[in-house]
């Protein structure tokens, strides 16, 4: 029995190794000096400063892991982008401009696009004017969770001025410019 559960043991390790794929974090400023925060190998979150104006990491991630990565610029004017890289696809990729701004990028590992099987409008690039749904909130910055509301679409579409990322377009509609997430769009 003891054979057994370690033979049982000891394929379940072995799987796990070979399951794994490669996770690669870049981060890129058009100046040097920044500090990023990130998930690591373990699950940890790990912080540190860079003092040039690129950085890049990698690790072996296990599907269906967690990951993320945010960097802060140490300076005024600078432009910093972020990017999650997971078997040479790009899970989620972010950028940002202005004074000591933030760019933040996060998913989990897997092969397929998990939000583009339930979002569609995640595997399109939208360009022009686009109906939305009723409703639906301009974000002062592309971030539903943390950013504040600065009203809502009129007329049911937005103009699409330029793409953040997979998630998020930078939209003007009637007076107001801001975010809106590439959920609201109507197919």
């Amino acid at each position: 029995m003891k054979k057994l559960i370690f033979t049982f043991l000891t394929l379940l390790a072995v799987s796990q190794i070979y399951s794994q794929g490669t996770v690669e974090y870049t981060v890129e400023s058009n100046r040097s000096g920044f500090d990023i925060t990130y998930t690591n190998d373990g699950g940890n979150t790990e912080q540190k400063k860079i003092n040039s104006n690129k950085w890049k990491t990698t690790f072996n991630g296990s599907p269906g892991a967690f990951v993320s990565i945010s960097a802060q610029t140490s300076n005024k004017n600078a432009e910093i982008s972020v990017k999650i890289i997971y078997n040479g696809k790009t899970i989620e990729e972010a950028k940002s401009s202005g004074d000591y701004v933030i760019a933040s990028a996060s998913g989990s590992l897997s092969d397929k696009q998990i939000f583009a099987d339930i979002y569609p409008s995640y595997n399109k690039n939208f360009s022009g004017k686009i109906k939305v749904y009723t409703n639906s909130p301009i974000l002062l910055e592309p971030n539903m969770v943390k950013s504040k509301s600065i009203g809502m679409a009129e007329n049911e579409s937005v103009t699409i001025l330029s793409k953040f990322n997979n998630r998020y377009y930078k939209v003007r509609s009637g007076d107001k410019t801001g975010y809106i997430w590439a959920g609201w769009f109507l197919e």
